[in-house]
């Protein structure tokens, strides 16, 4: 044995530089840990096997290209190594999306460097684990065959029987050491359900001691096993004689409740079963799963709460408006509590969807119902129509925030300012997608508005508009009077 136990080597695969700088020198105490800013340049590396990794940390929100659990998924196919999601995000679905990956846990970022360290470390114990289950099954098939092959022979003569028992002897004594020292749990079932052999580890799962339980039933020693999910599943093993392996629920005698992972293969003898306890792993996906719904009651609270702040706001404008006498002030007043009401509407809509589409928003449908929100606050509804020509169109949630309140100036605009309070007349708003970019236009034929270019005048809409344009990476066009048409040329999702 060597002084020291060497270091095993981890790639950790992190979009974000100063994350994976400060997780690498964290991790440097107990592991050689090796960074990646990409899925692409880590499947390059397990490819190329330019460096020996032992484990794989794979954040699944990598920015521009392919996912983490796209990039695990190729991995996996190159070779087979433990990987380990680490995120933000405990979104249900993003965490569903991990489960048709093979994966040794999902751990949030935010869990600590203790709770990661200790992570690795079990997924290298349960990498390990699984080695060494497939290389005894294989030691086991290859023992079960000699033996077969040995009954055949001890037919033909007296002395190769004699041979072959001795045979038999060793092979039995080395079979017998081999499941001894095993640290997974180990036992044979007859099909009495009686006890032919259990080793030490297998056992101590069960809180019992070797002694305890050969010769005896498991009815015997563990009363009540007839009623768990697990018994049900060995004795659809035993009666159908086919393999299978589960993750299950083990109730011992004292009441206490352990997980546990079984391999259980039907044998001549009855059913032989491999066991591995990973209870502290299920209880670090319960807790998991509990603080996901605790998120998602907190985000329902807050949303309940950000609308109705917004409604008072706007009723205590509507109430200290009511008291001026200035009309110039009373439109201020209006028209800040008309800009509040509108994003109140804008709020609603978007988080009236689940939070899985927040990152591929239906921009034309939130466009469709701002015009109608905007007709309903402006009270206009019965003299001026929206006419809306909108190709279907993705984006992401902050776009689109910005787009709608742009999109509110716009309208607002024309709704005040293009026809008197007798006037009736149309606003017409179209969307047009071209490639990776669209084109969002607001036109009237008003003949009240200002003169001049009104994305270089400096009114609060529409300089709000310049601003917000410039935030969203856009581009404002006007077309030459006397229509009103604004144009405004910004990214989308492809």
């Amino acid at each position: 044995m060597e002084a020291t136990e060497v270091k095993k080597r981890v790639l950790l695969v992190e979009d974000e530089a100063i994350i994976a700088m400060a997780t690498s020198l964290e991790l440097n105490d107990s592991f050689i840990v090796l960074s990646v800013g990409s899925g692409e340049r880590a499947i390059e590396m397990i490819r190329s096997q330019q460096e020996d990794i032992d484990l794989i940390l794979m954040d699944i929100d990598l920015g521009k290209g392919i996912d983490g659990t796209e990039a695990a998924k190729e991995i996996l196919q190159i070779r087979n190594i433990p990987i380990i999601f680490v995120s933000s995000h405990s979104e249900k679905d993003i965490v569903r999306k991990t489960e048709s990956i093979t994966s040794y846990g999902y751990v949030m970022k935010s869990s600590g460097i203790h709770i990661l360290a200790a992570s690795i470390r079990m997924a290298f114990r349960l990498h390990e684990a699984h080695n060494r289950i497939r290389e005894k099954n294989s030691e086991l098939q290859v023992a079960y065959n000699k033996l077969e092959s040995a009954n055949l022979q001890l037919i033909q003569s007296e002395k190769e029987l004699l041979d072959r028992e001795n045979e038999i002897k060793t092979s039995g004594e080395r079979f017998r050491n081999t499941l001894d020292s095993m640290i997974e749990g180990c036992q044979i079932l007859g099909y009495d359900w009686h006890y032919l052999y259990i080793n030490e580890s297998g056992a101590n799962y069960g809180k019992k001691k070797v002694e305890e339980l050969i010769g005896r039933s498991i009815f015997e020693v563990y009363p009540g096993i007839e009623t768990q999910d697990l018994f049900f599943t060995l004795d659809e093993a035993m009666k159908t004689r086919t393999h299978c392996q589960k993750e299950m629920e083990f109730i011992h005698t004292d009441g206490t409740k352990s997980f546990f992972e079984f391999s259980i293969q039907p044998i001549k003898e009855g059913l032989f079963i491999l066991t591995y306890e990973i209870t502290e792993r299920k209880l670090a996906e319960n807790k998991l799963q509990n603080l996901i719904q605790l998120k998602e009651t907190l985000m329902k609270e807050l949303q309940h709460r950000v609308k109705n702040t917004l409604a008072i706001v706007s009723s205590l404008l509507s109430l200290e408006a009511s008291k001026l006498d200035d009309e110039a002030a009373q439109k201020i007043f209006q028209n800040a509590q008309t800009r509040i009401m509108t994003m109140a509407g804008i709020y609603e809509m978007l988080y009236s969807k689940a939070e899985s589409e927040f990152q591929n928003v239906d921009l034309d449908g939130y466009i469709q119902n701002l015009c109608k929100t905007l007709l309903e606050v402006c009270n206009v509804e019965n003299r001026i129509q929206i006419h809306c020509d909108l190709d279907a169109t993705k984006a992401d949630l902050k776009n689109t925030v910005l787009i709608c309140l742009i999109l509110n100036e716009l309208i607002t605009n024309s709704i005040k300012h293009a026809y008197n309070e007798q006037e009736t007349g149309s606003i017409y708003v179209s969307l047009k997608k071209e490639g990776t970019s669209a084109i969002l236009t607001v036109q009237d034929s008003g003949k009240n508005h200002p003169t001049g270019n009104p994305t270089t005048q400096k009114g609060i809409g529409l300089s709000l508009v310049k601003i917000l344009a410039e935030q969203l990476g856009g581009k404002l066009e006007r077309s030459a009077p006397p229509e009103f048409t604004i144009s405004l040329r910004f990214a989308v999702l492809p």
